[in-house]
């Protein structure tokens, strides 16, 4: 009797194991973009995690444009990532176009009072080729309490890290269109997917790419364009830098549940998922975390990330309640110590 319950036991977990094996064979022959010879555009592209994609693509053979506004931190940027050319490339044969060319460019262009990009992309165009990813990656962070907050800055942050996006993605939806094919990229923040003190204005702008980007990818997903939102959490960039000048005290000490990464590491998952089409780019075991909590009705781009994402809400939900309980407890201890102080 224990023999053949044995049996059937054994029987059920060889099922389990094949279906799983399927389930990941089938994540990994999705079609993948192959970055060779690909054209990618990045804004804000001659500092931070921006610089680290631009010097990598252009390593693996991509022709590559950068966007940013300071003509001088861009001519700086031009000279790291010329070293870099084709560094991974350089013993392989193009196969999406012939013949083979790897163009470098650089447009001084502030983005945050450009309504119209169609003339900007059609000039893009035109001295590096049809845009295979458009990585919309310039940003900044201003960090204070509600109370006390220049809301000017709030409208500043949605003008720089918001509609830039939106208006560079509208200007290269048709040619991504009439060619089938294309990758939209945002980089937004994992303070988009949890409530962190300080970042009120911030967050919003992030939230508002995160839902902008979930509509894009239903109405481009038919015509195999796929929208991809990257999660970096602290990440060691002049930007990084800039906003702890003037972060809190209270933001500070919250941050630090997490680690800091480098911008190589982050420029290095993204460049990942845009080869795979993740519509999640996540960094890190917190970014995972975070991922599979904010999943939601987001998109999914293998079968096997939808079956994680089941197996492990519930779990993960249940561990956060123990974060919020940590983070708001410290909130509390800490308000009422500057109380006391003041």
């Amino acid at each position: 009797m224990w023999t053949e319950i044995l049996e059937i036991l054994a029987g059920f977990f060889a099922c389990y194991c094949i279906f799983f094996l399927y389930i990941w064979i089938r994540s990994r022959i999705c079609k993948r973009m192959m970055l060779l010879d690909r054209h990618i555009v990045i804004t804000g592209g001659s500092a931070g995690i921006g610089l680290e994609l631009a010097k990598k693509s252009y390593s693996k053979g991509c022709s590559v444009t950068i966007i940013a506004r300071d003509q001088g931190r861009i001519d700086k940027a031009l000279v790291e990532i010329e070293k870099c050319k084709g560094i991974q490339a350089m013993d392989r044969i193009s196969t999406f176009r012939e013949p083979y060319k790897q163009t470098l460019n650089a447009y001084s262009v502030d983005l945050s009072t450009q309504l119209d990009c169609t003339e900007l992309i059609a000039k893009i165009e035109e001295n590096g080729g049809p845009i295979d990813v458009l990585i919309n990656n310039a940003g900044f962070a201003y960090v204070a309490p509600f109370e006390t907050s220049d809301l000017s800055e709030f409208r500043l942050m949605m003008d720089t890290n918001y509609f830039p996006g939106v208006y560079l993605s509208q200007a290269v939806v048709p040619s991504m269109k009439d060619r089938k094919s294309g990758r939209i990229v945002f980089v937004s923040s994992q303070a988009s997917q949890a409530g962190i003190y300080g970042y009120t204005g911030y967050a919003a702008t992030k939230c508002a790419i995160n839902g902008f980007a979930q509509v894009l990818q239903s109405e481009l997903k038919p015509f195999n364009i796929r929208v991809c939102i990257s999660f970096p959490p602290d990440t060691d960039t002049p930007g990084f830098a800039k906003e702890n000048e003037i972060k809190p005290e209270l933001t500070k000490i919250l941050s630090e549940t997490g680690s800091v990464f480098k911008p190589q590491k982050i420029a290095e998952d993204i460049l990942k998922g845009i080869d795979f089409g993740r519509f999640y780019i996540y960094h890190g075991f917190d970014g995972f975390f975070l991922a599979m909590l904010n999943s939601g009705m987001s998109p999914v781009h293998s079968l096997l990330e939808g079956v994680r994402q089941v197996a492990l809400l519930s779990l993960f939900r249940f561990i956060s309640f123990f974060y919020l309980l940590g983070f708001d407890r410290t909130i509390a201890r800490k308000l009422m110590e500057k109380e006391k102080n003041d």
